[in-house]
């Protein structure tokens, strides 16, 4: 019976250990994702591209709502891809940086992906959350 109750107490402390882990390093313990950026007061929003992420990662938007992307890679050729928005622009460190325009005409929650090669794999991915105006999707 003491052997059960030793084990018992070495889980409980490394399940407690980890908690506090992770939320020292910045995770999170519940899931959510952090809140995400908006374009600044004139709808422009700069977005970083390099291996492996987008930064920043989670970008938050109004329906109806009419974004200047303002995109540039810090190192190769990568993809701003919104698949089911059909938004598919490349970026190239060479080309410098890449100005787009969308206008978001439906909520949702949409994936965010680098579509070269690898790059996806690798976690080159991120959000894009589209809102009814003074609602919030999550």
């Amino acid at each position: 019976m003491e052997r059960v109750h030793s084990n018992t107490a070495v889980l409980v402390t490394v399940a407690t250990f980890s908690i506090l882990l992770l939320q020292a390093c910045g995770g999170s313990v519940t899931g959510d994702r952090d809140e995400g950026v908006r374009p600044d007061q004139s709808g422009e929003l700069p977005v970083l591209l390099r291996n492996f992420s987008f930064e920043p990662a989670t970008l938050l938007f109004d329906v109806g709502e009419t974004v200047q992307f303002s995109l540039s890679s810090a190192d190769v050729l990568h993809t701003f891809t919104v698949k089911d928005l059909n938004i598919d622009w490349r970026v190239s460190k060479k080309k410098g940086p890449v100005t787009n325009s969308y206008t978001f005409d439906r909520p949702g929650i949409f994936k965010l992906l680098c579509d070269i090669p690898g790059h996806r794999g690798s976690g080159m991915e991120g959000i894009i959350e589209v809102r009814l105006i003074g609602d919030s999707i999550s």
